[in-house]
């Protein structure tokens, strides 16, 4: 048999493959071999029909090689990456963005199933060194494909969730602020209708604030 390089550690797999890894569903497979030839031809430098082809008897202990699939991807939080060669910086604080960055940031996250935005976000959160975001000079779209096809899902997941912290935090400080700027309002609406439609969003806005939910739908 040739020599196969199979993927051992989420810190080898980049964002694209993880996704790719999560288009699978295991029911969905007759028998498990199948489902386990598809992750191999995903993780290792063989495609797919090339496991198809070798004994079976040695699936087995190359599906070992993928245990790290039932462990949380773990990388580190850094203000730059290096992604194909190239520098990206990202900004930690996030009242730092535009208000273009910060729509855009809210609108993918609303719309993320199955992580499939996730190269966009990032693309969002981290520019190329010398380039700024929603300027001619910054492609995001092309950006979006280079991490998406050559940043590590372990860097991605933690630094997602650094973000995702961070701006769940922020948002339930602005909806504070809101909610203090409605209860004013409330105390000078005279009219019935509006004073009950105020007093309904506030007691939305207090529950989201409550559950740590950061969108009203």
């Amino acid at each position: 048999m040739d020599t196969i390089h199979i993927k051992n550690s989420w810190n080898e797999v980049t964002i694209g493959e993880f996704m790719a890894i999560q288009q699978l569903r295991q029911e969905d497979f007759e028998n498990d071999f199948e489902y386990y030839i598809r992750l191999l031809g995903i993780l290792s430098d063989k495609d797919t029909d090339y496991f198809y082809h070798i004994p079976m008897m040695n699936i087995p202990g190359l599906v070992r090689e993928l245990s790290f699939l039932s462990t949380e991807p773990a990388g580190e939080l850094n203000t730059s990456y290096r992604i194909n060669g190239k520098k990206y910086k990202v900004c930690l604080d996030i009242r730092n963005f535009s208000a273009i960055q910060y729509i855009d940031l809210v609108t993918l996250l609303k719309d993320n199933k199955d992580n499939k935005n996730l190269h966009l976000i990032l693309a969002i959160l981290m520019q190329e060194s010398g380039k700024k975001y929603n300027t001619e000079e910054y492609d995001v779209m092309a950006a979006a494909e280079e991490i998406r096809d050559h940043f590590s899902i372990a860097d991605a997941y933690t630094l997602s969730l650094f973000f995702s912290l961070l701006l769940k935090s922020l948002i339930r400080g602005m909806q504070s602020y809101s909610i203090s700027r409605m209860k004013k309002k409330l105390k000078k609406e005279k009219d019935p209708e509006k004073k009950e439609n105020l007093m309904t969003t506030i007691s939305r806005m207090q529950d989201l604030v409550k559950s740590g939910d950061g969108f009203i739908i």
